[in-house]
């Protein structure tokens, strides 16, 4: 019975029986992988034909040639390299052969060839060793110096030798006539002895120099020139006969002398040793005699064994990696049933030997697996199992009747036992099947084999995994942004993105029963939170980017050509097996053996991408009460993939819900926001027939949630019946709005950077439609209609504009409306309720409910009282009788009291002139004490003369008085010594202050004058930088548009607008009270002085009388630093100017 199908057929030949390392990576028509076996014993001889070969050995040694056995050539090797092996030695033996016969041959040639050769270099050699000695000759006669060599003749060693020695002689020849040409020279110049005679008396001076010459022409001028010299010498020593005494230095002529000496580079070259070679007659390369050697081969086979790991229809599962133990690496799923068929190779040609014994032994995992002893048994019926479930060591040995089959294919000789193997035989091996039961493990398999106690073999491992899937679940809004964790809006799009996690599995083979358990995504969904609905929401199945299936409504799928996808559905559950979990669910579903996902995706390791869209529910978090507040609620959502029964679950997903909040109230005026709602206010009622204002506040949509601006957005109230409302209303932005650069609304508020500031008046933006209480929306009942005629509005919807919504820039703004509505309470009833419904996209909120009373106005209550005085009329007279009476009383009481009153006042005031005239003498005494005093002042007043001075701020910073009094006080200026503070004509502050220890201060009204602050303001320019990030980048605007940093009185920072305020006071004053004239022709410069607040002795060095002359302006350009305008007058110069500033400062500096 075959184990196996045909596709995934196994072998065993009589060699060996498998192991588990040479696992196959395909099936019949791939390519086998690399042995692993190990613990080889024995082996399969196989003998080659090597005749042709021995007898050109024979031939070769007959002709002398030398022919030499090496060691024999062992070749060892699986059944596919043994057919190499006998290749090779055919091969091998072919072209020994063949080659050794040409040797042979060839070698007879070469010897006649060697001998003509050798005559005709020895007659070379002597004819250039004869020459060569020409030159020695030659060479010795100009006293050079030669060396003896031997080389080996060849015609360019000859020519090389010869140009050597020519050169050689020529360069003696230079030498010797140099030498005779320098010899003749001294001679002559020794010959003419009176040079020296006259210059050792006195007459003469003579030099000499030392010249270097190559060759005998170089001396011709010089002997001329010597000759010349020599006959000058003799006319002067023949002019000395009429002069007496010494001869004057100058007076005495001069004279050279030369020394010559030959050229060095030339000696060099000279006494270089000349190589003159003696010749040697080439060799001829002896014709050697031949070695050849040869081997004989001697092969051996030596079988792999190896697993191969199948599926439990017997179908291969392809290797995926190797391990780090070197062993092929498969890929299975957990609970899945698998088959290890140990395979070897076949039987070589050649082979001697019958099957007697042949056992298999693999070697299981004793955890996590669990042998399907059934199947493994009934699959192998050529073999006995013995099972040893303490060790998962399962044995299988060949039965009788498979060996006698097995040994049926041998051809058997006459007179042997056994026969020749003519072709390799193919044997069918067993296998086993396991369950794995773990997840995330990995499963080694090893086996052995015996064959005929003469072979012996262990597999490498084999190793199977079992990995998880692990299924990842995202949130994505329409935008493909994933928002996990993230706030969404009502009625938003929650895109859930499910990974269907199959990389793992790439190189599965999942049998056909468990495959019939089929492929499940199932999602669980908060239906309190979310919806989905069929119609609108399609579920995607992607791979990677590219949708390829499409739900349906019927809960199929359609692909990219609108055909359905055979196999792939989805539904509505409630539950599903294996998953703990209940609530409405969606699941996706692939069924069919085969089916291509399975094959294209789970097979391949690629993973699938399931989008499942449903929409968010508007939760009302005040459920029972009249509006409230919806949204806020957190919402959860997971999957789970069952693969073939194999239950994984997602990561968990959780959103939160924004917020919607419409409030309802009823206030007096918009500008009069106390609340008339009896819940706020129990007490508060609306006079009957004023008006009022209804406040709808809208909700603050948050637009980053959102996405966007509001497509749509209204507020619509229904009216009570005693409620009248005639069209009038106001909305106002609670948010500051900001429109997209490019509209139409942002070049209208350009000003404020595009920005609709918050509180501002946005009716212009709205569209109002109105209900009334008879044509509804139709046409208004006619003109002087009375009866059925409309008498009220009942219902207002105010829309904001489209053009208007579409113009805001979400990023950037804050999105709350107030809606006021002018109402009039036209009834006298209590208990008036009143709501509006909020709609933002389409989706409406109810507000809170306003609940108002109505209280009686001055004419209801006047009506009222008449009314009650006409009942009451009678009883109102006595009353009123009564009252009259008992007012008399009360006046009578009272004149009694003044009348005790004006006595007691009469006896006062005679008391106090008693003390008048008491007192008298002591108010004299005071008056003439203060006359001393006044004389007294009049002596010391012209001692107390005030010595004021001036400080002129310029700095732009300083725009009120309070600012002038701390600029004083911070750059050295007492504050007790401060008398007032005022403006100049320029309008720069003044700061008034007494230099003498007896200063007397200004008080309040000096020292703070508003209109002071009005006038300076008048010079202060706010120039607004919009758009800017921070203040730097600001500043660079600022500087771009010319803005003067000198001049920056301060900025201030309104969000992402900067508002410079310029100082536009433009003079420039000197700090000294008296003027300085500048001359146009003068020259000056600046000088820039830093001035900390504690340093005010800098300010005061400059009223130095020694800087007057060459001061011309001073001022503060900032906070920290003064700067002088200098005049170069006379002859003072810049560098001196900055000294004397300097060491002035320094004669003032506070010391320590």
């Amino acid at each position: 019975m075959s184990l196996l199908k045909t596709k995934s057929a196994l072998v065993l030949g009589i060699a060996g029986v498998g192991g588990l390392t040479a696992t196959q990576t395909a099936f019949a028509d791939e390519a086998k992988p690399a042995s692993r076996t190990t613990d080889k014993v024995g082996h399969l001889d196989v003998s080659v034909d090597d005749q042709s070969l021995r007898d050109a050995i024979s031939l070769a040694e007959s002709q002398g040639v030398q022919v030499f056995r090496d060691e024999t050539r062992v070749r060892t090797g699986n059944g596919e390299e043994t057919k190499k092996h006998i290749k090779e030695a055919e091969d091998y033996y072919k072209e020994r052969a063949n080659s050794l016969t040409a040797v042979t041959n060839k070698y007879k040639a070469d010897l006649a060839t060697y001998n003509q050769k050798v005559k005709e270099n020895e007659a070379l050699t002597q004819a250039a060793n004869a020459e060569v000695d020409a030159y020695r000759t030659n060479l010795s006669a100009v006293g050079r110096n030669v060396t003896f060599t031997s080389k080996v003749y060849s015609d360019a060693n000859k020519q090389s030798a010869v140009t050597t020695l020519k050169q050689a002689v020529k360069t003696g020849e230079q030498v010797r006539d140099t030498r005779a040409a320098i010899a003749e020279y001294e001679s002559l110049q020794n010959s003419f002895v009176g040079f020296q005679t006259q210059a050792d008396q006195g007459n003469i001076k003579v030099t000499r120099e030392t010249v270097t010459v190559k060759n005998a022409e170089d001396l011709k001028k010089y002997r001329d020139e010597i000759t010349a010299s020599n006959q000058k010498l003799t006319e002067y020593v023949n002019s000395l006969s009429d002069t007496n005494g010494s001869i004057a230095e100058d007076k005495k002529p001069s004279f050279k002398l030369y020394n010559f000496v030959v050229d060095p580079a030339l000696l060099a070259e000279y006494n270089k040793p000349v190589e003159a070679p003696n010749f040697e007659a080439a060799p001829v390369e002896r014709v050697t005699v031949p070695q050849f050697t040869y081997a004989f081969y001697d092969i051996r086979q030596t079988s792999d064994a190896s697993n191969d790991i199948e599926n439990k229809d017997g179908e291969k599962i392809t290797i995926k990696s190797t391990a780090k133990d070197g062993g092929n690496v498969h890929q299975a799923m957990v609970n899945q049933t698998i088959g290890i068929a140990t395979t070897n190779d076949p039987l070589p040609a050649g082979r001697w030997d019958k099957y007697h014994v042949l056992t298999v032994s693999v070697n299981s995992p004793k955890e996590n697996v669990e042998l399907n002893e059934e199947l493994t048994k009934s699959q192998n019926p050529n073999w006995t199992t013995e099972i040893n479930k303490e060790t998962g060591k399962i044995t299988f040995r060949a039965t009788d009747d498979y060996l006698v089959e097995i040994n049926q294919n041998q051809r058997t000789r006459q007179g042997t036992i056994g026969g020749m193997m003519n072709d390799s035989f193919d044997y069918k091996v067993p296998n086993i099947f396991v369950k794995l039961l773990k997840d995330n493990t990995d499963y080694e398999f090893t086996s052995n084999v015996m064959i005929n106690h003469e072979y012996k073999a262990s597999s490498g491992s084999v190793h199977v995994r079992t990995d998880q899937a692990d299924p990842q679940k995202h949130n994505k809004d329409d935008k493909g942004v994933v928002i996990d964790g993230k706030t969404v809006f009502f009625g938003s799009t929650n895109n859930y993105n499910i990974t269907w996690d199959f990389d793992q599995y790439k190189g599965v083979n999942i049998d056909k029963e468990m495959q019939e358990k089929g492929l499940d995504l199932i999602d669980f969904y908060p239906s309190d939170a979310l919806s989905f609905n069929p119609k609108k929401h399609k579920i995607l199945v992607q791979d990677g980017g590219t949708t390829i299936a499409v739900g349906q409504e019927d809960g199929t799928f359609k692909d990219g050509n609108g055909k359905t996808v055979e196999g792939l559905t989805w539904s509505q559950v409630d539950r599903y097996d294996g998953i703990d979990r209940k609530g409405p669910a969606i699941k996706v579903s692939i069924k069919g053996y085969d089916h291509p996902y399975y094959k294209n995706y789970v097979e391949q390791g690629k993973s699938l991408n399931v989008v499942m869209p449903m929409a968010t529910k508007i939760v009302d978090q005040t459920p029972g009460v009249i509006g409230g507040v919806y949204g806020g609620n957190t919402y959860t959502n997971v999957a789970y993939q069952s693969d073939f029964g194999n239950v994984y679950k997602s990561n968990e997903v959780t959103n939160t819900v924004t917020t919607m909040d419409p409030r309802k109230d009823a206030v007096l005026a918009v500008s009069q926001l106390e609340s008339l709602d009896l819940k706020a206010n129990p007490k508060a009622s609306i006079e009957h027939k004023t008006f009022f204002q209804y406040r709808a506040s809208g909700s603050k949509i948050a637009l980053d949630v959102l996405g966007r601006a509001p497509e749509t957005y209204s507020i619509t109230d229904a009216f009570h019946n005693a409620d009248q409302y005639d069209g009038v209303y106001f909305v106002e932005s609670n948010g500051e709005i900001q429109f997209k650069p490019g509209t139409p609304l942002y070049a209208k508020y350009r000003k404020h950077g595009g920005k609709l500031p918050k509180d501002s008046d946005v009716t212009k933006y709205t569209t109002q439609t109105i209900v009334r209480d008879v044509s509804k929306r139709g046409a208004n009942t006619p003109t002087k209609a009375t009866d059925n005629a409309d008498s009220l509005v009942t219902i207002v919807k105010v829309d904001f504009d489209q053009d208007f919504l579409d113009q805001i820039d979400h990023t950037k703004s804050t999105f709350q409306m107030d809606v006021f509505f002018q109402a009039k309470r036209a009834k006298n009833v209590q208990n008036v309720n009143n709501v509006f419904q909020e709609e933002v996209n389409g989706l409406m909120f109810d507000s809170t409910e306003t609940v108002t009373n109505t209280s009686e106005n001055a004419v209801d209550a006047l009506r009222k009282d008449v009314d009650g005085m006409n009942k009451s009329f009678g009883s109102a007279l006595s009353v009123i009788r009564r009252e009259v009476q008992k007012n008399a009383d009360t006046i009578v009481e009272n004149k009694r009291n003044q009348d005790t009153f004006n006595k007691s006042v009469a006896e006062t005031l005679a008391q106090h002139h008693r003390q008048i005239d008491e007192h008298s003498a002591t108010i004299l005494s005071v008056r003439r004490l203060a006359q001393n005093n006044a004389k007294r002042l009049d002596i010391i007043e012209p001692k107390l003369v005030q010595t004021d001075s001036e400080l002129t701020i310029y700095v732009p910073t300083v725009r009120t008085d309070a600012d002038a009094l701390m600029y004083a006080t911070n750059h050295g200026i007492a504050a007790g010594s401060i008398k007032e503070i005022k403006l100049n004509a320029a309008n720069r502050y003044v700061v008034v202050y007494n230099t003498s220890k007896t200063a007397i201060n200004g008080g309040p009204e000096a020292l703070s004058r508003p209109e002071h602050v009005d006038k300076v303001a008048q010079f202060m320019k706010t120039i607004a930088i919009q758009n800017q990030p921070n203040r730097a980048s600001a500043d660079k605007v600022a500087n771009a548009q010319g803005i003067d940093k000198d001049k920056v009185a301060v900025v201030d920072v309104d969000g992402s607008t900067y508002n410079y305020v310029v100082d536009t006071r433009d003079d420039v004053k000197p700090i000294s009270p008296t003027p300085t004239t500048v001359n146009a022709s003068a020259k000056t410069f600046t000088l820039d002085i830093p001035v900390a607040y504690s340093e005010g002795y800098k300010v005061k060095a400059l009223e130095d009388t020694r800087l007057k002359p060459y001061l011309l302006q001073a001022k503060y350009t900032t906070d920290t630093n003064y700067r002088l305008t200098m005049n170069l007058v006379g002859s003072m110069t810049k560098d001196e100017l900055e000294k004397l500033v300097k060491s002035i400062i320094q004669e003032r500096a506070p010391k320590a």
